[in-house]
């Protein structure tokens, strides 16, 4: 059966699926030559493509617990935020980094360390950068990386030999990975599943969480092997949600599984504000309009941490006398919808924070003005 024909069937099972899943199963793993899914989460069994990431985070815990604030404060008040981001390098060094969402997205103190870091302190982040490059998660890192070019500085060595690095193996990766695809696809299309099958394998064995590797097997088992108890048992969606879990831009998997309000709300996002967006950043397009854009699609698609990311930075570079309202609102939706609530309240003093300093500041430019004027 040629593809055309089998995705327009995946395209008709979609429209029908409207059964809400009421069993949840194992996310799946890799797969065997039959098309079945071993019963294998990514989840139990983490896959460390480059164990090498995470001896590159102890130098970061370094940077981080030598944090200083950006001035100590001419009116004697003490500066918090510089204490978050080493209370987060001390939490990192004394409980250790093995479980990758536990230290960051799912830490409060991950997440001060992200909100006191100024605009051009990428050291929190990059944390999430090699902890997902060591887990595997290639997709979600290029995400991340997107991240950490706009917001690196530019005069430290550090940050763009590691982006480079990181920016190279990702590409070899995933460019080793999809040539076995490619080559599989053109197999299935000549009705030899079994060596496409094979190919598809090859290929998660180089990138065990290759979406597009995961979308062939899918499409196969949806033209071969689809048993119907599966649309009301949860694993027809499960393939498919778990394409979406490892990579959000995967734009064909929000159109498969069960029809969901908030998933039509995220395909629409993806398409009219994320990929756009983010393709245009990629490229060096107009920063403040599509990092603003692409935050909203972030936010309506519910990953909510890719949408505090491109928040802040939104935030620093549009700072005219007061932080923009509406962007602390979103970004504090954005932690409230992920656990974090109790993290903005930190938020709100770290403004203050730098509202006092520029204050400060322009009292001290006004002084010396004046006694300019004076002499």
């Amino acid at each position: 059966m040629k593809r055309s024909i089998a995705q327009a069937a995946v395209c008709i099972i979609a429209l029908i699926a409207t059964v809400s899943c009421t069993t949840m199963v194992k996310v799946k793993g890799s797969v065997e030559k039959s098309g079945h899914v071993e019963e294998a989460s990514f989840i139990e069994k983490p896959i460390r493509v480059y164990e090498k990431y995470n001896h590159s985070i102890p130098a970061l815990i370094h940077d981080l617990k030598q944090c200083a604030p950006v001035r100590e404060p001419a009116d004697g008040a003490g500066s918090h935020s510089a204490q978050w981001v080493i209370d987060f390098g001390i939490g990192l060094q004394s409980s250790g980094f093995e479980d990758m969402d536990k230290v960051t997205v799912q830490n409060e103190m991950y997440w001060k360390a992200i909100v006191a870091l100024s605009a051009n302190d990428i050291t929190a982040l990059l944390i999430r950068l090699l902890l997902l490059m060591r887990e595997g998660e290639l997709r979600r890192a290029k995400i991340v990386l997107l991240f950490c070019a706009y917001d690196q500085n530019q005069s430290w060595d550090r940050d763009s030999r590691i982006l480079q690095e990181v920016v190279k193996d990702i590409c070899e990766i995933e460019a080793e990975s999809n040539r076995y695809v490619e080559e599989g696809i053109q197999k299935w299309d000549q009705d030899q599943r079994s060596q496409a099958l094979e190919l598809y394998h090859a290929a998660l064995k180089v990138f065990p969480k290759n979406p597009w590797a995961l979308w062939e097997i899918a499409l196969d088992h949806l033209t071969y092997d689809l048993d119907p108890d599966e649309m009301l048992d949860g694993r027809f969606d499960a393939r498919y949600r778990l394409i979406r879990q490892i990579d959000p831009h995967y734009e064909m998997a929000y159109f498969q599984g069960e029809n969901k309000p908030e998933k039509r709300t995220a395909a629409q996002a993806l398409a009219q504000k994320v990929l756009p967006n983010f393709a245009k950043l990629w490229k060096g397009g107009g920063a403040l309009v599509n990092m603003k854009a692409l935050a909203d699609g972030y936010f309506q698609m519910r990953e909510y941490e890719f949408a505090i990311y491109a928040y802040k930075y939104v935030l620093f570079r549009t700072y005219n006398d007061e932080f923009d309202q509406a962007i602390v609102q979103q970004i504090a939706a954005c932690l409230e919808a992920m656990g974090m609530k109790r993290v903005i309240p930190f938020l709100d003093q770290f403004m203050l924070e730098i509202e006092r300093i520029i204050t400060t500041d322009r009292k001290r430019l006004q002084t010396t003005q004046q006694q300019v004027a004076r002499s």
